[in-house]
């Protein structure tokens, strides 16, 4: 019975930030590994969108050495809307834009439902915690493969964790440490200085 891994980018990395932390992509596989174990990991994915006020190729270059597969889609602007739905503008009267990102949950879910009928794959870890997935992982769940989804305490879907085989929260396991104030990601130096320290897969200050 195979394993496999699949990493919505966006919510993992809001989720450190939340809990003042970094990603450290070597000990986040090493940590998901252990929770497929024993069945081997075939499939390791890291779903993130391209955004072109960032420039994530040092990110992505560095998921890439950590053993994971990027998949990417877009980010699109949508309207702004504040309480109640109402629509937000700019000082000069132009309708005001937020950016989000398209397709990341439909692009996971498509990817776990091929992997688990081509692939063998009958143990899912997902990091992730919105609603959209639920339907799918209670499907997947009744079809006897066993979902094992990690999420942040202070953002999930209550229904997911219902569903789901196994519920594993960031909170009871992370070592947090606070990344540079301008980077969104801990650099490559310090992630390797620290990253035999623990299997918490956030980086240590």
């Amino acid at each position: 019975m195979n394993a496999a891994v699949y990493v919505d980018a966006a919510y993992a990395s809001i989720a450190a930030r939340e809990l003042g932390g970094a990603l450290d992509f070597v000990r986040l596989r090493s940590y998901l590994d252990r929770l497929a174990s024993p069945n081997p990991v075939t499939e390791r994915w890291w779903f993130d969108a391209l955004d072109g006020r960032f420039d994530k190729s040092t990110v992505h270059a560095a998921v890439r050495r950590a053993g994971f597969r990027l998949e990417l889609t877009e980010i699109r602007s949508r309207p702004a809307r504040g309480p109640g739905g109402v629509p937000l503008f700019m000082a000069d009267g132009s309708e005001a834009k937020m950016p989000k990102q398209v397709g990341i949950d439909t692009l996971i879910v498509d990817t776990m439902v091929r992997h688990q009928c081509r692939n063998g794959v009958m143990r899912i870890i997902l990091v992730a915690g919105d609603c959209d997935f639920t339907r799918n992982v209670k499907r997947l769940v009744d079809l006897q493969n066993e979902v094992i989804v990690m999420a942040h305490a202070g953002s999930v879907d209550a229904e997911l964790c219902t569903v789901a085989t196994q519920t594993v929260f960031h909170d009871a396991w992370a070592e947090i440490g606070r990344p540079a104030p301008s980077a969104l990601y801990r650099p490559r130096s310090v992630v390797s200085s620290v990253s035999t320290r623990s299997a918490a897969p956030w980086g240590k200050g």
